[in-house]
């Protein structure tokens, strides 16, 4: 830990003292230097981050509006964003159900399940098999519905008909908070849900998400037209970006009732965790939701464009009811709309309980940033950051962020490069420039024959011991069956997958390269020149 953090100390000051030889007037530097160490994790630092952040949640949940909204936004707005919500829900239903003007279809949830690849809340592992065999958790609210699915559902069914008498349900009283690393700084909060809850908390998301598909936004797709919308907001100052704090923590259930109809408000609050344990302590919510709450994405998208949405009717800018993408773009908390409703949209934000972060949104001058992408006259001026180089892999996923960024800006690096190689081993790998950057570094030159890192990961055993391990093998849950020798019974089924948990190892693997092939250039990669700006400085340091 001690040798980690003084590799980040080291790494610092060669980098910081690279960037003073810079430039200093140069948008590129400024930004790179003031956010570099944005997604830096710093070991050993958990334990005390991990608790400021449950504070925090602490805190925002009592700071969540909670009195009734409709007194404070114009009736306009709200009928007219209740009204998209509406309407945008009854497309999707009536493409499954064929009836119209029917905004929830309670059927089309048991198609659309699905356990999360996570930890789930009173049950160990995190296998598909896991969050069955070792029975589901869930909250009153949601026991209903985790029973039909049960009943439902072929493959558990078959295991539950294997011993009647046991009860595969058990009531929980909520989810549990946790954080996870965000930058050396910071942790972010998420809740471990009930494997039960997660199940229809997925559902009722992928049906909001289709519901947005229809009226026009595709979260798959939705973060790079937000990043394409503040470039072009940043060439001609005709669209401003909108930056929410702690947005899906402040969307309050008073909001939620407001905005979208009785039968999705009920649903929300059966799948939800009314209560979280925070601390140690039980915590009843007072927001809707929390981040690893399979809903809270696509609601507030849903949400928050409605709200625009509303916005733009009162002032007659939507003559034909339809959302102008052009000049509109809504990924989570991450907003775009017309800079002459910036200020108008921050005041109605507020009013609904939320906040906009003034540090990070922007409507006057040449700089945009959304979804992660920050541009400045049309410039993509975005820094190349780093989580963290505990690893020969992930060294090189660092040095090629930064050999790229120094020949697009054409800022010397050296000291930073010289430090990054010198903790790699004498011999380093060149790659062609459409291989991976954790294998190795990408040139213009590689030799004919080269070398490359290969992740490795150990799979996880399990024994097919069960009708409902056979169904998910059937049914493609694992990766692979096999026989395995399991003690004096002779061979036994097993199946094997990859958890989350397992760590990755890495080999060296010989290649050589396609025939036909000159140099390595990878035109989707970038140009010609910059290829060769990047070799400049590859033969220099390596």
């Amino acid at each position: 830990m001690c040798d980690q953090n003084e590799k980040i100390r080291s790494f610092e000051e060669a980098l910081l003292a690279d960037l003073a030889d810079a430039d200093q007037n140069d948008p590129a530097v400024i930004r790179f230097r003031d956010r570099w160490d944005k997604r830096l994790v710093v070991p050993g630092r958990h334990e005390v981050l991990h608790k400021e952040a449950l504070d925090k949640l602490s805190a925002l949940n009592d700071e969540v509006l909670l009195p009734d909204v409709e007194g404070k936004i114009d009736p306009v707005i709200i009928g007219e964003a209740r009204q998209f919500i509406y309407d945008a829900l009854c497309k999707f239903t009536w493409g499954f159900s064929n009836t119209p003007q029917c905004e929830l279809d309670w059927t089309l949830l048991f198609d659309l399940w699905k356990f999360g690849p996570g930890a789930s809340n009173g049950v160990k592992g995190t296998h598909f098999c896991d969050k069955i065999i070792k029975r589901m958790t869930c909250t009153v609210g949601c026991l209903p519905l985790v029973r039909l699915l049960r009943k439902l559902t072929p493959r558990i069914r078959l295991h539950d008909c294997e011993k009647p008498d046991v009860d595969r349900v058990v009531v929980v009283r909520g989810s549990r908070a946790s954080s996870v690393a965000k930058n050396r700084d910071t942790n972010r909060t998420m809740a471990i849900e009930p494997s039960g809850n997660m199940a229809f908390q997925l559902a009722v998301g992928l049906y909001i998400q289709g519901a947005l598909k229809k009226c026009g936004l595709d979260i798959q797709t939705q973060e790079l037209k937000n990043k394409i919308l503040a470039w072009r907001g940043s060439l001609n100052g005709s669209l401003c970006t909108i930056d929410l704090s702690n947005a899906s923590d402040l969307i309050s259930i008073a909001l939620i009732r407001c905005l979208w109809p009785e039968s999705w408000f009920r649903l929300f609050m059966m799948v939800r965790s009314p209560e979280c344990k925070i601390n140690g302590t039980w915590t009843r919510l007072n927001m809707m939701s929390t981040m690893g709450n399979g809903f809270t994405f696509p609601m507030m998208t849903l949400t928050l464009l409605a709200i625009i949405y509303g916005y733009q009717r009162s002032i007659g800018d939507l003559p034909d009811r339809r959302v102008d993408y052009k000049v509109t773009g809504v990924y989570g908390d991450d907003i775009i709309v017309p800079t002459a409703h910036y200020l108008p949209l921050v005041e109605i934000l507020h009013r609904c309980g939320l906040r906009v972060n003034l540090k990070k949104s922007y409507s006057t001058g040449p700089f945009r940033e959304s979804c992660g992408g920050d541009y400045y006259l049309g410039g993509d001026i975005t820094p190349p950051y780093v989580e963290s180089f505990t690893c020969e892999a992930e060294v090189y996923v660092v040095i090629n962020k930064y050999l790229r960024w120094s020949a697009e800006h054409g800022v010397n690096l050296f000291r930073t490069l010289r430090f990054l190689r010198s903790l790699l081993p004498e011999k380093v790998y060149l790659l062609p420039e459409w291989e991976d950057p954790s294998q190795g570094i990408l040139s213009l030159y590689p030799p004919r024959r080269y070398k490359k890192l290969v992740k490795k990961l150990e799979p996880s055993v399990r024994i097919v011991k069960s009708n409902l391990d056979l169904m998910c093998l059937i049914g493609g849950f694992s990766s692979s069956l096999y026989v395995k020798k399991k003690g004096p019974g002779g061979d036994r089924l097993a199946m094997s997958w990859t958890s989350r948990e397992a760590e990755a190892t890495y080999r060296v693997e010989q290649v050589r390269m396609p025939k036909g092939f000159l140099d390595g250039h990878d035109p989707h990669y970038g140009s010609r020149s910059l290829s060769e700006d990047r070799w400049r400085i590859i033969d220099l340091i390596f």
